[in-house]
């Protein structure tokens, strides 16, 4: 009887673990915010900020326009906006001039550095990494950035 009581105590204990553990799993893969939305002031030589799947894509799949006094403001959602990779999520957001104002990135039109903007569910922080440059930890769903 006194073993049958221990091997009972065990089950529920590790049930109880495994249920702890899945839960906190399941609350890590969750970002600490839906969308961050990126602002700030660029290069007026650009009129456009976009998110592109990769650094050789011409066509962007989100687009916000640049104010010609270079202020900008684009929001991305997360993971929604993202393309999963391994362990992380991340979007490719650049700057660029559309001259002809066709939404697709042609060749000769300028364009800025990639600036990845990177989930990291294991850690669950966001962080905004420039081409060979900073990194930057996005702590709020608001994030000014400045490039030039």
């Amino acid at each position: 009887m006194k073993t049958t009581n221990q091997l009972l105590i065990l089950v529920l204990m590790c049930m109880f673990f495994l249920c702890f553990c899945g839960y906190s799993f399941a609350k890590s893969q969750k970002p600490p915010f839906a969308s961050v939305t990126i602002y700030g002031k660029t290069d007026t030589k650009f009129n456009r900020v976009s998110l592109f799947k990769s650094g050789g894509d011409i066509k962007p799949f989100k687009t916000a326009n640049i104010g010609s006094n270079g202020k900008y403001s684009i929001s991305i959602s997360i993971p929604k906006d993202m393309i999963k990779k391994e362990g992380y999520y991340m979007s490719d957001m650049r700057f660029w001039n559309d001259e002809n104002n066709n939404r697709v990135k042609d060749q000769g039109e300028a364009r800025s550095q990639c600036h990845f903007v990177m989930w990291h569910p294991d850690y669950n922080k966001v962080v905004m990494q420039v081409y060979q440059g900073e990194t930057f930890e996005i702590n709020k769903s608001r994030h000014q950035y400045n490039w030039q």
